[in-house]
């Protein structure tokens, strides 16, 4: 294990130590706590999520080809899901994590609780990196940088079904 890095500090810090003045609003933020991290390579981490209803954070760690989970309320890594070549976007529904694997090409669908795989979404476009959860909707949206494409997935009784992409515009992006 070995100590979080620049990226990973200011998440831990933000979450457990925001400083404040009463008569001057957030001034700035304290270090609470230094996390280790699972992994030997360290480095790029991109997305962090935070998920109320579970008291976890989701860390994508792409050196280490995992999306990490930390405990909010005690500070400890709690799961660490593997096999995302290059964790990209984070975003979760009610019940499940969307987890972007860049270099996979793929989203990969797991249970927020149980951390069990439910789906792997394929068509997805090349390079995936933003998620959007519409609870609304059960909708799915996907950001795939290196085709600039949208691609949207509906959850239903059988799983996730694409239901449209698009390219976005200008395409090339500049």
């Amino acid at each position: 294990m070995r100590n979080v890095g620049i990226f990973a500090v200011p998440v831990v810090a933000i979450l457990l130590g925001l400083g404040t003045n009463a008569s001057a609003g957030p001034t700035e933020y304290t270090l609470v706590k230094t996390i280790d991290l699972p992994g030997g390579k360290g480095g790029h981490g991109d997305w962090v999520t935070f998920d109320s209803a579970t008291d976890t954070v989701w860390l994508a760690q792409a050196p280490d080809h995992a999306v990490v989970v930390i405990d909010a309320k005690t500070n400890r890594v709690r799961k660490v899901i593997g096999d995302i070549e290059e964790g990209n976007g984070i975003a979760l529904s009610a019940h499940d994590a969307f987890l972007a694997d860049g270099k996979g090409n793929k989203v990969v669908v797991v249970d927020k609780r149980s951390f069990a795989k439910v789906a792997e979404l394929t068509d997805v476009g090349k390079t995936p990196d933003g998620l959007y959860w519409d609870e609304r909707a059960g909708t799915l949206f996907v950001a795939a940088d290196d085709d600039n494409q949208l691609t949207a997935f509906k959850s239903g009784k059988n799983g996730f079904k694409k239901i449209g992409s698009l390219k976005l515009e200008p395409n090339p992006a500049k």
